[in-house]
């Protein structure tokens, strides 16, 4: 950890000793501002507004000292994990690099709203999907909403009999002739409703007002082996913008559960 600070004050430093420089054009040059800038830094580019405070420098800024300068100072981050991290990312056999096109990150949107009135929470998961013209654009990929519920049960009686082909399943419409709620014998066992469909049929319905955006977390599953969170920090010094929140050891046969668990992709 102690490193990590090292490389964020030489950054600062770097701002300093450059006396044409104000204080709001430091911070400028050194906060994260855009997720795309994050993805710069980290792939080993300084970036225009660094290499122009780098200028007259003797000491030039490794990939692992940008890096570096990427990490929440705030956060109670391992030293070790961040050393193992760096290696994996920029080693001597592999170097890991990040694209806006990538298949393994994702935006997760803590959102307040209002359903039928009445204050509520839903999460949006958003990935990156890429069209047949070549243009892009973010897309819900996942949602937790558990405020939506399908209200359903079970009646002994109500179910398809393993003999109904025998009558061309002519039982089919008790299905539709049923208590509507009584419905879960004719479905399949490890049923589960999805909450996307739900939401959007609430939404149709005119039952969800949107408020605000409360938090966004990029989730990175790239590298392998693990995963790292990005989030946005407001304050004012040169360790500000979209920066490493966490760091996860994450197997890659973990990942799948990973996407369903924090992600709640289907």
């Amino acid at each position: 950890m102690r490193k990590c600070f090292l490389s964020i004050i030489f950054l600062c430093s770097l701002a300093h000793a450059q006396s044409s420089w104000t204080w709001d054009d430091q911070m400028f040059a050194l906060n994260v501002s855009q997720i795309n800038e994050f993805i710069t830094r980290f792939n080993g580019e300084a970036g225009p507004h660094i290499a122009e405070m780098q200028k007259g420098k003797d000491v030039e800024l490794t990939r692992k000292d940008l890096v570096l300068s990427l990490f929440d100072r705030s956060a109670k981050l391992d030293s070790k994990a961040i050393r193992d991290f760096l290696e994996k990312i920029d080693g001597k056999e592999d170097k890991t690099l990040l694209s806006f096109y990538d298949e393994e990150w994702f935006a997760r949107l803590e959102c307040k709203i209002l359903y039928k009135g009445k204050p509520e929470r839903v999460t949006l998961t958003l990935k990156v999907e890429s069209e047949k013209d070549y243009s892009s654009k973010w897309v819900i990929r996942g949602i937790d909403a558990s405020f939506l519920r399908l209200n359903i049960t079970e009646d002994e009686k109500l179910f398809l009999h393993p003999a109904s082909e025998g009558t061309n399943f002519v039982n089919i419409r008790e299905l539709f002739s049923a208590d509507k709620r009584r419905v879960k014998g004719f479905l399949y066992q490890n049923f589960h409703e999805g909450k996307l469909a739900l939401f959007l049929n609430e939404l149709i319905e005119g039952n969800i007002e949107y408020e605000y955006i409360d938090r966004i977390t990029y989730h990175f599953l790239q590298v392998e082996n693990w995963a790292f969170m990005v989030h946005s920090v407001n304050r004012s010094d040169a360790n500000s913008g979209w920066l490493i929140s966490d760091i996860v050891r994450l197997p890659e046969q973990l990942k799948s559960q990973y996407k369903k668990s924090i992600l709640y992709l289907d």
